[in-house]
Formats: C-alpha cells, structure tokens, sequence
C-alpha cells in the first residue's frame, strides 16, 4: 500500500505576505514572508511561544496552503485511559509504532488522558514517542482530530471523562471517531434488518431462568455475554450435558477459568447475580470449526482510509485454548495467520474462506456507520461452523491491538490508514502540501523543570 499523504508542491511562488500560521483547529500565531520567490527555498520564522517544550518537531511538520494561511500538521491527539509509564506492553509498543510513523509523515501525534486537557486554557499537557524507548512530556495545542480509545476508565480519569468528551466532541474544529457505545445488543438490533442478518448468531436479552432454561431446551447450548463487555470477561458457555445438567464455563479476572457442573437448582442460584446488571444477552452458540482441537475464529480490523472509505487491514487468526469458551488473548488465545490456518483447515479453498471474512467483514462495516457518531474503526469476530458458514460473533469500536502472529506489512497498512484519515478528517487530503523550512527561534523557547534531553526536550 503506497503512502497516499499529498506530496508537496514545487515551482509556487510565495508572496511577501503576513500569513496565519495554524496549528490545530485554532490560528497560533501570524509569521511574515520577507520576500517572494519559490515555496521550496522559504523559510517559516516562528515566534518564540509556538510549540514551546518541543523544538525538535517544528521541521518534521507537513505545511499547507489553506485558506486564510498555512496549516502544520495535522494535529493527531489519542486519548487513552492511562499515561505511557502505566501501560500494558504491548499497548504501549504499538503507541511507539504508531507515533514514530505519524510523525515522520508529516503529523504532530501525541497521547493524552481524560485528566491532561486544561480547559481554561485549551491546552493539552501530553506524551510523544521518539524512537523505540523514549517517551517526551510537554505542551501541546488542541489537535484536529481526536483518536479515541479509551476502552475503559481509572478512578483518575472517570470523573474527567464526560465533560472532556463532550468538549472535544463538540467542538466545531475537531474531528472525533470512535465514539463508544457499540454495544452487543446494539449491534445485534442494527444489523438484524439488513442483508448481513443471515451471519448472526440469534441474540436476545436474558429476562430470566425459566427464558434461559427454555432456550437451552431448544437449541442445546448458549453463551450469556455482557451487552458492554470486552476481553472476553464475563462471558459464560452453557450447555445441555445431561437430562436435568448443565455444563457452565467463564473466565473472570478475579477467579480465571472455571468449568462446573451444575443441576438445574444451582445453576437457577447463579442466574439472578446476571439479571440484577441488567445488560445480560443469551446468544445461540455455534459449532466452530476447530484447529488441532483448539476454538479457532478470525479478527478482522478494519480502519478508514484517506478517502472515507472501509479498508480491510489485518484479517488474523484467534486460535483459543482446549475447551476455552473464547478465543480472547485475555483468556489464553493466541494470534496467527489467518491465511496459513485457513488452508491448513480447508486445503486447496482456504483463499475462498479468506475471501469470504474479507466480504463479510466490509459488509457489516458499512452496515454499522451511522451519523450519530464518527466510526473509523472496527475489530469484527467471524467464525466457521462445522457446517462452513461464516458468523459475525462480535463487532468493537475500539479493538485491542494484535500482538505477535501479525506480519509487519499488515500492521503497517494499519498504521497508513490511521495516519491518511487523520489527514482527511483534518480537511487537508485535497489541500496542496508545500515545502519550506520551519525555523523556530530556540533561544526564545520556555524553560521548563523536567529532566531534559539534549534537545532541551523533557524526559519521562
């Protein structure tokens, strides 16, 4: 996949000019063109509060004409749950990632949490990668566009959250996707009356034990899902073992991974604890295909490309533990390859199967944008059954990342297409991107109290 960000502009001439200079959704400053000639040879002076802790990124930025002025950028700010010094590893190995590409194409990217946006002021304190382990604190401008994935919330960023997501989702000069709020039931209740319905497991909400008992009767087994759940906690596998038994499988992360054998009396005990949450689903259970005797279903995370457009980019494999009810890495499933498991498990047909998720996959993606908020990105779980149809399982706004089992071209595809919708989102895909040097003046740039490198940048 070619880089798709516009290349500058060579031969325009730039006349002797006062020009708006922005940076974000706000002007930052206005700079003068001392005298005219081509684009290419000119260079930017900025004043000395521009960008004040991070001098280092001022000649990385891309610079387009727009109306009024000159645009940098475009600011891409992902807000997260927690800084970079509490994250999980593999998380924060794809925030490097991610970073270190946007920047050298052209972006000013950064992490923030909830708590980091001041709103008096309009500034975001936040964290950026340079290189593979190192990680800058400092200042930054109100972004563009907003990367939100924010999954869940710590007791430091609950309270901040509501009130910093109305703020940016509102705000006429930044661009926010991933809302949140694609629920299971949700999904369910948009895609049932659409042509990807004959894909989904029948899905209803848990009312009650007589409701569960009867649907058991009927169809021999279920899982029972939190309609707002993810990494797989919470879900329960229930099936008919026996005449008047039932086998029961969870994983939660206080107890793990149980499996119990229950008779009616104790099963209908441990029903009402679900009902008092409230937002309880029973969906059919289907007879997945299985690789070595392993549950094995596909993730396909599909993102927005420069356009606006759904792209495909990684389709992998979800290969779960023996008698695990999910494949979930949070409950022992492992990534791999969904092109070599699908011709290991269909010799000679496994591209039709890869073809047929990618279809799938694309068709539900359509399916679910809506205009009540931005969707940009989705992870969808497609099964197999015994019987070789395809299932949408489940559908995430804000999937997790993959770990190893994923080849560098399909995570560099992925991180293109963040970097080319940014840029889109921004109102900049159609702008012509100009080449000049930035040069700010260092000395005027403010002294701050943290650890800094030889850059004068602050360290974490």
């Amino acid at each position: 996949m070619a880089d798709k960000t516009n290349a500058p502009a060579a031969g325009e001439t730039w006349p002797p000019d006062d020009l708006v200079l922005f940076l974000g959704p706000a002007a930052t400053a206005v700079v003068t063109v001392a005298d005219g000639g081509s684009i290419p040879a000119k260079t930017l002076p900025l004043p000395g509060p521009f960008l004040p802790y991070f001098p280092f990124f001022v000649k990385n930025l891309s610079i387009y004409r727009v109306e009024g002025g000159i645009k940098l950028g475009p600011v891409l700010g992902i807000i997260v749950e927690v800084p970079p010094q509490a994250m999980y590893p593999r998380d924060l190995s794809f925030y490097q990632r991610l970073i270190n590409y946007s920047n050298s194409r052209g972006l000013l990217t950064f992490l923030f949490t909830p708590a980091d946006l001041d709103l008096k002021e309009n500034i975001i304190t936040g964290y950026t990668a340079v290189g593979d382990n190192t990680w800058r604190l400092g200042s930054f401008p109100l972004p563009d566009v907003v990367y939100n994935r924010v999954g869940f919330l710590t007791p430091q960023t609950r309270e901040a959250f509501p009130t910093v997501y109305t703020f940016l989702n509102n705000h006429p000069g930044i661009k926010l996707y991933n809302p949140g709020g694609l629920d299971k039931w949700s999904v369910y209740s948009r895609l049932a009356s659409k042509k990807v319905a004959p894909h989904l497991p029948l899905t209803v909400p848990l009312q009650s034990f007589s409701q569960l008992v009867s649907f058991l009767a009927r169809h021999g087994k279920a899982y029972l899902k939190p309609s707002r759940g993810s990494h797989g906690q919470g879900i329960i596998f229930l099936a008919t073992a026996a005449p008047d038994i039932y086998r029961w499988a969870s994983f939660t992360a206080e107890k793990g991974y149980e499996e119990l054998t229950l008779p009616p009396g104790e099963l209908g005990e441990m029903i009402p604890p679900l009902l008092e949450q409230g937002d309880y689903l029973i969906q059919g259970a289907i007879d997945k295909i299985c690789y070595n005797d392993q549950p094995v279903d596909f993730r396909a995370h599909l993102h927005k490309d420069g356009r606006g457009d759904w792209q495909l980019a990684v389709l992998a494999a979800k290969v779960g533990t023996r008698g695990a009810a999910t494949t979930n890495l949070h409950t022992g499933g492992r990534h791999a390859a969904a092109g070599g498991i699908l011709e290991d498990l269909f010799p000679a047909r496994g591209q039709r199967f890869l073809q047929g998720i990618r279809e799938l996959a694309l068709a539900v993606a359509r399916e679910l944008d809506t205009p009540e908020g931005y969707l940009a990105e989705l992870g969808l779980d497609i099964a197999i059954d015994t019987r070789e149809r395809l299932w949408l399982i489940e559908a995430n706004d804000r999937p997790g990342h993959f770990g190893p089992g994923i080849s560098p071209k399909e995570e560099k595809r992925l991180l293109q297409l963040i970097v080319e919708h940014a840029v889109f989102l921004a109102g900049l895909a159609d702008k012509p991107r100009i080449e000049a040097v930035v040069s700010p003046n260092i000395s005027d740039f403010a002294s701050i109290s943290h650890r800094e490198d030889k850059d004068g940048c602050p360290v974490l």
